[in-house]
């Protein structure tokens, strides 16, 4: 039986592990001068190691969508970048957006 206190201890424990999680967050920010550079066939690994990690990464049909935005609300941004991945071979198949070529 775990003691009162112990339950206490562990979920603030948690609490804090969350509270670091989310204050850790990526910021959008995207370099449309790299964007440019992105090209199909390019590896998953080149295109991170290029623009940095993604803002968002989603599911889409069996692929895998990487993103980068300069702005949170994807209505208000302006310059933007997506990758379509094949989670099989790591390469892109397609990229969309205002920072593509």
């Amino acid at each position: 039986m775990i003691p009162l206190g112990g339950l206490r201890l562990r979920f603030y424990f948690y609490i804090a592990i969350l509270f670091l999680q989310t204050s850790c967050a990526i910021a959008p920010y995207i370099n449309c001068a790299d964007g440019k550079k992105v090209q199909v066939g390019m590896t998953q690994d080149e295109v991170v190691k290029l623009m940095g990690d993604p803002y968002f990464v989603s599911l889409s049909k069996g692929s895998v969508v990487f993103g980068w935005q300069d702005n949170e609300d994807v209505r208000q941004a302006k310059n933007d970048l997506q990758v379509t991945i094949n989670p099989q071979t790591k390469l892109i198949d397609k990229v969309e957006g205002t920072c593509s070529q």
